[in-house]
């Protein structure tokens, strides 16, 4: 056999494979397929609410702002002092719904890092500057300055709206809409079922992701 029948040859085998497999395909995508249901995603991945409401949020929706008012039960004549347990930690008494858990050192848990011990109704930063309960991711960055620098970047936290401010405007969520001041670990959060593979199999987890209780 010389070299062109064994091209002609290699040719014709190659023609061959080629038709078969377009019949395979043809007749695979001809195929009548069971449809899957799209499970609908649970709206609790589509809220885009900030997680807490912050004092100016309270505030412009006329809600009771009284536990923001310190001199509804203290005296501005008195001056607060603290009490704490034997091994050193605070006692809140009046205010035991709080969890305090600002950092691992005893010395974050003090109310008097951020609040004006002399005026209850302010804040004041580690530097002696006061600022309003509507300041508080200031109050937050003179502490906190690498992660304040990276929120007025945007790189930290949820800025929404538009980037081209001529477009419109652009909205950036302080820091205690996401994290509580007392207990500033943010909640994990369930992540939200992946995309639907339009597979003919699929695994049974993805086919219960998503889908409500009562479906």
């Amino acid at each position: 056999m010389n070299d062109e029948t064994k091209k002609a040859a290699a040719l014709t085998g190659a023609a061959v494979v080629f038709a078969a497999l377009a019949v395979v395909f043809l007749t695979a995508g001809m195929r009548e397929r069971p449809q899957h249901p799209i499970f609908l995603v649970d709206p609790v991945h589509l809220d885009t609410s900030p997680v807490r409401m912050n004092y100016d949020t309270l505030t412009d929706a006329r809600y009771d702002t009284s536990d923001y008012d310190c001199y509804l039960c203290h005296s501005r004549a008195e001056r607060v002092e603290l009490q704490f347990d034997d091994v050193g930690d605070l006692i809140l008494k009046e205010h035991d719904y709080i969890t305090f858990a600002h950092g691992p050192a005893r010395a974050a848990n003090y109310c008097f890092n951020c609040h004006n011990r002399d005026r209850l109704d302010q804040f004041r930063t580690q530097y002696g500057r006061t600022l309003s309960f509507s300041q508080s991711s200031e109050l937050c960055g003179s502490c906190h300055g690498v992660t304040y620098r990276d929120w007025v970047a945007d790189a930290h936290g949820r800025t929404s709206g538009y980037w081209n401010l001529a477009m419109g405007d652009r909205k950036r969520l302080d820091c205690t809409q996401c994290h509580d001041p007392h207990d500033t670990r943010f909640p994990s959060l369930a992540p939200a079922p992946g995309p639907h593979s339009m597979r003919d199999r699929i695994p049974a987890q993805l086919a219960t992701d998503g889908r409500n209780d009562d479906e």
